[in-house]
């Protein structure tokens, strides 16, 4: 902080001098070796592991436009991740807005198998709230809420979706809650005032 040459870091009571941090990687094309079509992801997760990264987050990089093939790459992506950073480190995988619903369930199938919970991506919570439900309670536990995120996303929303202590209510209405409210539309209103 200028106005005080303090880090803002030291303002805080209840300052750790040390903490977690996911490590977030896309999976580009330089890392698909062309020989083999095999993920040359484990070496850049041991890498990052190596770093004293507690966990990492992984992007897939196939969707329904890939195919079965596409499928494949991702259960490898993922066999390769747990099978190079064993079973006690922690794992995430985003589908990087490229699953769509069918897609979405067939993965959540591969998962269900291995005993991996699969936590909707808090860019459409009705849709996501949906799909939880619809699954088993040990494949789907929790649902994310990015709260300045799903403020702005759901606004034009007919009936947004918001957790009332850290709980969603069971959706009542048919469809996905994905409808659209047409006065909120036409009208201009500030999203998000920078709250909590």
């Amino acid at each position: 902080m200028k106005i005080t040459a303090v880090r803002v870091l030291r303002l805080s009571s209840t300052m750790r001098t040390e903490g977690p941090f996911w490590e977030a990687r896309l999976v580009r094309p330089i890392d698909i070796c062309p020989e083999t079509r095999a993920y040359r992801a484990c070496e850049r997760a041991a890498e990052y592991k190596a770093l004293g990264y507690l966990a990492q987050k992984w992007f897939f990089r196939h969707g329904p436009m890939s195919g079965h093939d596409g499928m494949r790459k991702n259960v490898e992506l993922v066999r390769t991740l747990r099978e190079t950073l064993g079973d006690d480190y922690d794992i995430m995988l985003d589908c990087w807005q490229s699953f769509d619903p069918i897609y979405a369930v067939e993965l959540a199938a591969y998962a269900s198998v291995h005993d991996l919970m699969v936590i909707p991506h808090g860019h459409s919570t009705s849709a996501g709230l949906h799909f939880s439900r619809a699954q088993p309670p040990l494949l789907t536990p929790i649902q994310e809420y990015l709260v300045k995120w799903s403020a702005i996303n759901q606004h034009f929303l007919a009936n947004p979706v918001t957790p009332l202590g850290g709980e969603f209510a069971l959706p009542t209405l048919p469809g996905l809650g994905m409808d659209l409210d047409p006065a909120k539309i036409e009208a201009q209103a500030e999203v998000y005032s920078g709250g909590p």
